[in-house]
Formats: structure tokens, C-alpha cells, sequence
């Protein structure tokens, strides 16, 4: 399937071509949350014997990074995962419950009209 967008599509919308101001928020966010938790995870090293237990922190610290990554590369049909969760969560929260308006009736297989 091809698309064929003109030049400008959607630069009005995005920044750096690329992100909304929540996900560039969401991307920052995430790299001063690994960089922070790296340097503390240094001062710390300093004191920790443990080399196991130092790389394993290190492992962790760099999960918001890798986290905030993944939610926000493209993806085929979405603008990108973070945008495909935000929908599938939307969808699932906003489902149509239809009311039943039709003819009902008893156990004895009588007419019983609901406006009577």
C-alpha cells in the first residue's frame, strides 16, 4: 500500500518532525530518570563491594531509557506503541453497553410490551 503525503504533513503538529510535546516530555523524562539514577549508582559504587549487585543496578537504572525507546519508535499503522497503548486503552475503556429495548417476555410466553 503506498501514501503519498505532501512535504509539510504534519510538521504543524509535531516536534523535531517527529513528536508530540507529551512524548518528547515522556522521552526527556526518561533520560534524566536514567541519568540520575547512573550517577547516583556511581556515587554508590564507590562503597559497594558487590560487582554483581553494581551491574544489576546499573541494569536497572537504564530501564526508563530503554523503556521510554520503545514506546516511542515507530510503529506500522500508529504513530508509534506509545500512541497504539494509548488507543487500545481508550477503546477498551470506552465500549458501547447497548440497552436490550426489544419485546421481553415471562415464563408463561406472554406478550409484555415494556411501554404499556
Amino acid at each position: 500500500m503506498r501514501f503519498y503525503n505532501p512535504e509539510n504533513f504534519k510538521q504543524g503538529q509535531l516536534l523535531i518532525n517527529r513528536y508530540y510535546p507529551k512524548e518528547l516530555a515522556i522521552l526527556i523524562g526518561s533520560i534524566i530518570t536514567s541519568v540520575v539514577l547512573t550517577v547516583v549508582i556511581g556515587v554508590f559504587a564507590m562503597s559497594i563491594g558487590n560487582k554483581l549487585l553494581l551491574a544489576l543496578m546499573f541494569i536497572l537504572a537504564l530501564i526508563p531509557v530503554g523503556a521510554g525507546f520503545v514506546l516511542l519508535n515507530p510503529l506500522e499503522g500508529y504513530h508509534n506503541a506509545y500512541q497504539y497503548f494509548k488507543l487500545k486503552i481508550a477503546y477498551k475503556g470506552m465500549q458501547k453497553k447497548y440497552m436490550w429495548e426489544g419485546v421481553q417476555y415471562d415464563d408463561s410466553d406472554e406478550y409484555i410490551d415494556e411501554y404499556e
